[in-house]
């Protein structure tokens, strides 16, 4: 696990107070409006100028020219880019003004960077100056065009119908600003997709914030809310507890195989990029986000650059699958379902050795269930002596931005495999069996 999950370098204490999300600090954005011509966008679906008046509160509060198009920026984001002087000569220049503060409130989600508000149809996310984990978080021009390809991409694929209780949380839309000499310009936006609006999002989690250690005297929120399904079901926590991860990897793990043995698309789904629905009590629903978090296998991706052809311009993303494997079962086995593993055990709900099993079944019912990448996925977790793990302490001691690395990841190490390691016992012969 990460040994600094929550640093924020970069912000003093007055800004963490204003915009991390422990501190539940509520914002306007900063606007400005820029011409036309230094202006770069896309999307999926429409417009993303259009997608910018969508913001709440924002009719009528400015005056823009023909020529002009209004540009949301975090406030963190507005304060860096007003000190540089690059910025400052297209202000001084007439091609771009700032239109300071305006509209409703945002916070920020867990990414910090991305912010929500509850009336508006997309969540935003920013490039701000501060590094978060492991890197200083710039939305970079790649990341952008991943975006709208991948939404494409996705919706031809008609992968919303993919499953019954999972849903990728797509990037369909940027807008950022063309500065001479640079990759990015510090102005980059993307809009992304909000399957709940209001209401809706009531009992939806992110994984992190429930397998987190609690804070002084308090309870860890898994346990908490396991603990009390348990009391309304009249069962004990032990069955409860199963029940969960039961439901837990059918909204999580087995839409995500199935991406995988069909379309040769694997998913970067740690902790902090996956969420969860608890509304009824067990997992119902699973969310993905993410835009860097996708990798696509060497022989899926002709077919589906076929399909969708700005693909080709991403060769980032596509990879041999022992890679895939390797980094798949990180992020998804490791990072997140052992760690759900490990909440469970450590806090005595049930034992960890029992869900390991209960792992290993579900894991050799896939391999005879799939027939492509996902079958060759579940052998390689039952029987790998070893799993790659991100060695994020070293990372940090190396001060290592994963961002500005050649395959922008941080460095692995390898750990003993606890799924190989778990073997079901096999049944007694009846002759063993006592009278």
């Amino acid at each position: 696990m990460h040994p600094t999950p929550k640093s924020h370098d970069g912000l003093t204490g007055w800004q963490q107070a204003a915009y991390a999300p422990e501190y539940a600090s509520r914002f306007p954005l900063t606007f400005f409006a820029a011409d036309k011509s230094i202006v770069s966008q896309g999307a999926a679906q429409g417009a993303a100028t259009d997608m910018v008046h969508q913001i709440p509160g924002i009719a009528g509060a400015f005056q823009l020219q023909a020529h002009e198009i209004l540009i949301p920026a975090h406030p963190l984001q507005a304060q860096m880019l007003r000190l540089d002087p690059a910025v400052q000569a297209l202000l001084a220049s007439g091609k771009l003004r700032d239109l300071g503060a305006a509209g409703g409130n945002f916070a920020a989600t867990s990414s910090v960077g991305t912010v929500y508000a509850p009336d508006c149809p997309w969540k935003l996310k920013y490039s701000i100056p501060m590094r978060l984990t492991n890197s200083l978080r710039v939305t970079l021009r790649s990341e952008l065009d991943v975006g709208v390809s991948m939404a494409r991409l996705l919706r031809r694929l008609d992968a919303a119908k993919l499953s019954p209780c999972f849903c990728i949380i797509d990037d369909p839309a940027y807008l950022t600003l063309d500065m001479p000499g640079r990759r990015e310009s510090g102005f980059e936006v993307i809009f992304r997709d909000k399957p709940f609006m209001g209401a809706a999002d009531k009992g939806v989690y992110n994984l992190a914030a429930l397998t987190a250690g609690p804070l002084p005297g308090r309870s860890v929120l898994l346990i908490t809310l396991i603990k009390r399904l348990a009391a309304a079901r009249g069962q004990s926590c032990a069955e409860t507890a199963r029940l969960w991860f039961e439901a837990y990897l059918d909204c999580m793990l087995d839409p995500m195989l199935q991406l995988y043995d069909r379309h040769g698309i694997a998913l970067e789904a740690h902790q902090q990029n996956s969420l969860l629905d608890l509304s009824t009590g067990l997992p119902s629903y699973a969310y993905f986000r993410d835009n860097q978090g996708y990798f696509i296998t060497r022989d899926a991706f002709p077919s589906l650059s076929a399909l969708e052809p700005s693909l080709a311009g991403q060769p980032a993303l596509v990879c041999p699958r022992g890679h895939i494997n390797e980094r798949l079962a990180y992020y998804l086995v490791v990072n997140q379902i052992s760690a759900v593993i490990h909440r469970l055990g450590c806090d005595e709900l049930t034992q960890e050795t029992a869900l390991l099993l209960q792992l290993h079944r579900r894991l050799t019912a896939a391999a005879s269930r799939f027939t492509g990448a996902a079958a060759e996925f579940a052998r390689y977790l039952l029987t790998a002596p070893s799993l790659a793990a991100k060695a994020n302490l070293l990372t940090r001691v190396h001060n290592i931005d994963e961002l500005e690395a050649a395959a922008q990841e941080g460095m692995f190490l390898q750990m003993r495999n606890p799924i190989a390691a778990a073997q079901p016992q096999p049944a007694p012969e009846l002759a063993d069996v006592p009278a």
